[in-house]
């Protein structure tokens, strides 16, 4: 009885959890996927019935390969998890490390709350540090009105009154590898340190500084809080974008 509240309360709350990033106005499939987790939770024991109409010897095959799936998602989502937060915290960077920016969607030319977030952190980094300059990364999508990398410099002069002659932009890329690729083509052309302070949300920084060690460049950590109705979400995303990342981003 403990066993099935406990699934019954879990399938609930899985499928509630899409309510909060709709609460900003956040909609995709990673949203989703969660919510249908939930609906399998909910509907298993239709499942474990159809699964018993099988000859004992395939039921117990069944059973023994869905168990053995369900152990290896959670040790997977367990070792991410360690992964993931041993790279949050902040680090000190060179004097000389270049901030890189790393972009998130715009809407009707302001930053979403997660770039917002980013920019906040980025303009707190370059206040303290006034030699050091920033790249602002990430191009236009089909949805956007301007490029992330514009709306990172727009906001950072506008808003903070950081000197738009330290702000370069990268404008024209579409995920990560490309944000820190194209910005370490920036830092050779214009013989800039290799060393630059990352920032971007803690639960994307491993990736980042991953990308980033491959494209020639030494990471450093500068994390950003990100907002608590995303975070859900947004790990999720992130459980599937890192071993996207090492398989097929190098």
């Amino acid at each position: 009885m403990i066993l099935k509240i406990c699934r019954n309360l879990a399938g609930i709350l899985l499928i509630l959890s899409i309510f909060l990033p709709l609460s900003v106005g956040v909609m995709n499939v990673y949203i989703l996927l969660p919510a249908i987790a939930g609906i399998f939770l909910l509907f298993l024991p239709l499942l474990h019935k159809g699964i018993r109409r099988f000859s004992d010897k395939n039921a117990k095959k069944i059973v023994t390969i869905f168990l053995t799936l369900v152990l290896l998602a959670l040790l997977t989502i367990g070792t991410e998890l360690i992964i993931i937060w041993s790279n949050i915290p902040a680090q000190k960077a060179p004097d000389d490390a270049v901030v890189v920016v790393l972009g998130a969607q715009v809407v009707n030319s302001r930053p979403t709350l997660i770039l917002a977030g980013r920019i906040r952190a980025a303009a707190g980094y370059l206040e303290a540090h006034p030699d050091s300059l920033c790249i602002a990364s990430g191009g236009q999508g089909p949805d956007e009105d301007i490029s992330e990398a514009q709306c990172i410099r727009d906001v950072l002069v506008s808003d903070y009154g950081i000197d738009s002659g330290r702000i370069l932009m990268e404008d024209s890329s579409y995920n990560t590898s490309q944000n820190l690729e194209n910005s370490a083509g920036i830092i050779a052309s214009r013989d800039l340190s290799k060393n630059i302070v990352i920032v971007t949300d803690g639960f994307h920084m491993f990736r980042a500084k991953t990308l980033a060690g491959w494209k020639g460049l030494f990471p450093y950590s500068c994390p950003v809080s990100t907002d608590k109705r995303l975070v859900f979400y947004l790990y999720v995303r992130e459980f599937i974008g890192i071993p996207k990342t090492l398989l097929l981003d190098r």
